[in-house]
């Protein structure tokens, strides 16, 4: 089983087009083919416009991430402390619906068992 923690990441940093090579992409190496990849998702596609560079990622970004590494669950977290529960599961659904991945927002207390990936 794999399992990877990539916190504080950007992979759409410098990058034209983002999630088209996986050679070029910040993190692909560690996450890729991962049963549970916990990653960054702190912004929002429009929040991200201002906040370029910080190091951080969007919800997008990760689920693009993800997809790019062949990730079976991927698992957000890393949340800007602005947003509220709602904001976060409103922000999680819109992203999923947009982009199908097996994925959730990261709770206290979450237990994942990595055997029955």
């Amino acid at each position: 089983m794999v399992f990877a923690y990539i916190p504080d990441h950007e992979p759409a940093l410098g990058l034209r087009n983002f999630s088209a090579d996986p050679e070029w992409t910040s993190g692909y190496d560690l996450a890729k083919n991962a049963d549970l990849l916990i990653h960054d998702a702190q912004f929002s596609d429009e929040e991200y416009q201002h906040c370029i560079g910080w190091g951080h990622s969007t919800i997008s970004h990760a689920i693009k991430f993800a997809a790019l590494a062949k990730v079976k669950k991927l698992l957000f977290f890393h949340h800007d402390p602005n947003h509220s529960d709602y904001q976060l599961e409103t922000l999680t659904q819109q992203y999923l619906k947009a982009h199908p991945f097996n994925a959730e927002i990261g709770r206290e207390g979450a237990i994942f068992d990595l055997n029955k990936s």
